[in-house]
């Protein structure tokens, strides 16, 4: 049985109808049975049982699907591998990112990788983790850089932790939080803006809240894009909820104010916002050059 006859049984497997695995196989379905039954004369086995109305993987099926999938993906594996050689630093890069990882190194990274390699065309996806994991899974993108909180212990990928970036309270110059000493009653009383916050983000912020058993939504406003989420803050009474990376330069030029040197250390013992930053890609896949370099890119960026 070869690599073909092995994908069609897959395709079957998936779609458990003969008419909608041809389509995906791009044969009529009477050519797509014949290879089906052609793999299981070769193997003197029967790979699916079939009545009118249901198809079914047999015991020696499931157990010849399973062992499949894996064969079929060291191939492609085995090609992506040849196909890099062959074509050294070049082609296509799908990079994902989380909102903060975009609105605040990538740009650097990107224009910085583009400058040395021009020849490489670059697809980028801004998301949030949980649809970036299933984009790399689908193979629609080559790796994603995001808070990983929530990825430890998936075995079907491989991270790669960054140093954890510091995290703040922002609100404009005028907010009158800043107007008065503040006290944790204050800042409980006040609109909260963010991206979503990730398990281990959301119960840092409750402790500093002194909400740690409130289980209340903790955003008012929770949105992916942060450019919405600066203007915001900027324009209203909000406070942003982010890294400190991701509002540079409006810190730098006054438009919006870190919160966390006005509150007092009563507030603040003992608490720290942070984002576990990761470089994340599938577990036991070869890397294009090109990816390898722009994952270097980035971390190079937290050894300065």
């Amino acid at each position: 049985m070869d690599l073909r006859h092995l994908h069609h049984l897959l395709l079957l497997a998936d779609e458990l109808n003969f008419s909608r695995a041809a389509e995906r196989a791009h044969l009529t379905q009477s050519a797509f049975s014949r290879s089906i039954q052609a793999a299981e004369t070769l193997a003197g086995v029967k790979f699916f049982d079939r009545t009118q109305r249901s198809v079914k993987p047999t015991a020696v099926g499931v157990r010849i699907i399973e062992r499949g999938r894996r064969i079929l993906a060291e191939a492609k594996d085995l090609d992506r591998e040849i196909t890099f050689l062959e074509q050294g630093v070049s082609g296509h890069l799908r990079i994902g990112a989380g909102a903060t990882v975009a609105a605040s190194i990538l740009s650097g990274v990107t224009a910085a990788f583009h400058r040395q390699h021009p020849q490489v065309t670059l697809t980028i996806e801004v998301s949030h983790w949980s649809m970036l994991r299933d984009d790399l899974l689908a193979e629609r993108i080559d790796f994603f850089i995001s808070d990983t909180s929530e990825l430890a212990g998936d075995e079907q990928l491989r991270i790669e932790h960054l140093p954890a970036p510091e995290g703040s309270l922002f609100c404009r110059p005028e907010h009158p939080l800043l107007a008065t000493p503040i006290t944790r009653e204050r800042l409980r009383a006040c609109e909260f803006t963010g991206t979503p916050l990730p398990q281990a983000a959301a119960r840092q912020l409750r402790q500093l809240l002194g909400r740690e058993h409130d289980t209340a939504a903790l955003l008012a406003v929770e949105c992916n894009n942060m450019d919405v989420l600066r203007r915001l803050t900027i324009d209203t009474e909000a406070i942003l909820v982010t890294l400190r990376l991701a509002v540079a330069t409006e810190l730098s030029t006054g438009h919006l104010i870190d919160v966390w040197p006005h509150l007092p250390k009563a507030i603040t013992r003992g608490t720290r916002l942070t984002s576990a930053w990761g470089i994340v890609r599938q577990a036991g896949r070869t890397q294009s050059p090109a990816a390898a370099r722009f994952m270097a890119f980035i971390s190079q960026v937290f050894e300065r």
